[in-house]
């Protein structure tokens, strides 16, 4: 194992608590390993049958919960295609949304209705996006008029057979214990990895260090093409104007974000002069309840920053009010022998 018990349980980094909890939850983690198991092995034997797309059609997916990077990676590869020439269709579930049924996105579209992932996709992409539970029908439904259909957080999707799997691990919780939920992080049974097509070690912060080289080494059993995401950070922004990092270097700052892993999201401002950092539940809807705490961090502090994934969320009016702004950020791709690559190889080869 690469990191110790506090730093893959999901409800504590206490590692005596860790560990308890561990052992405690073995008997629903079997339990879900066998449930997992079997519906595996209905798609295996060929006792449930897939749909097959005439379209290719990727999925980018990952088999731990929390953050991995799916929806900075989807929008890199969806604008690397356009680039390109190649047009896309985003098919997505659609998670914390409050409606129900299909949902096409346009620029009417309220994050309530989508979900805050599908809109920043659709936001930074402009690309046709889909919030549905029935992805196999959106796919017969729309994509013939496209070159490419890419579906979110689909690698356990096996209604859907796919031209290409992507699997995301994050480089710094990598796969924990390696126990499925809920001693572990993991959703997904290890041995998978070896149905991806392309495993993405993602958030790597030096491509050079021996962390990586060590995790390298391991997955290159599974015999896939390896790539490293790394995100890179020069600007914030207010939707209409960017500021640069190093202008606010000497603002009192507070943090707000609503994502898996909001450490993650803290640790980039380590050399900023931070007032208070505060993380709410992942897909947080940003209520009343909500507004009132950051009217309270915006009392000691020149502005409030971010991720775009939470700024959608944000009435316009509190934006400004409030002074709130968003991390930009730049994804970029490295091949197993470090030099860069462009993701939208993967599609075009």
């Amino acid at each position: 194992m690469f990191q110790n018990e506090s730093q893959i349980m999901l409800f504590t980094k206490n590692p005596y608590i860790a560990a308890f909890l561990c052992v405690a939850f073995l008997p629903l983690t079997i339990v879900y390993y066998l449930a997992v198991s079997f519906r595996h092995f209905l798609y295996d034997s060929g006792l449930k049958s897939a749909y097959q797309p005439d379209v290719f059609t990727i999925s980018v997916g990952n088999i731990t919960v929390g953050g991995t990077g799916k929806t900075p990676t989807v929008i890199s590869m969806v604008n690397s295609m356009a680039k390109k020439g190649l047009n896309s269709l985003v098919v997505t579930r659609g998670y914390g949304r409050k409606s129900r049924g299909r949902v096409v996105i346009d620029d009417s579209t309220q994050v309530i209705e989508s979900g805050d992932e599908p809109l920043t996709i659709y936001r930074k992409t402009k690309s046709k996006v889909v919030c549905d539970k029935n992805r196999t029908s959106v796919i017969k439904d729309l994509s013939k008029s496209y070159d490419a259909v890419v579906l979110d957080d689909a690698f356990q999707h096996r209604a859907v057979k796919k031209h290409l799997d992507v699997v995301l691990i994050d480089e710094n919780r990598f796969l924990g214990n390696r126990l499925l939920l809920p001693s572990g992080i993991l959703r997904d049974k290890i041995p998978r990895l070896r149905s991806s097509d392309v495993i993405i070690l993602s958030k790597v912060k030096d491509i050079n260090s021996v962390s990586v080289k060590e995790k390298l080494s391991y997955l290159k059993k599974f015999g896939k093409k390896i790539l490293l995401s790394k995100l890179d950070y020069s600007y914030v922004s207010d939707g209409t104007s960017k500021t640069a990092l190093k202008d606010i270097s000497g603002l009192n700052i507070s943090l707000f974000c609503g994502i898996g892993n909001p450490d993650d999201f803290f640790s980039i401002f380590n050399n900023f002069r931070i007032v208070y950092s505060k993380a709410f539940s992942d897909h947080c809807s940003y209520t009343e309840s909500e507004m009132a705490v950051l009217k309270k961090l915006k009392n000691n502090s020149d502005i409030l920053i971010t991720t775009y994934k939470d700024f959608v969320k944000i009435p316009p009016a509190i934006v400004i009010e409030l002074n709130i702004r968003y991390l930009e950020i730049d994804l970029k791709f490295y091949d197993s022998s470090r030099a860069e690559y462009d993701i939208s190889d993967l599609i075009m080869r």
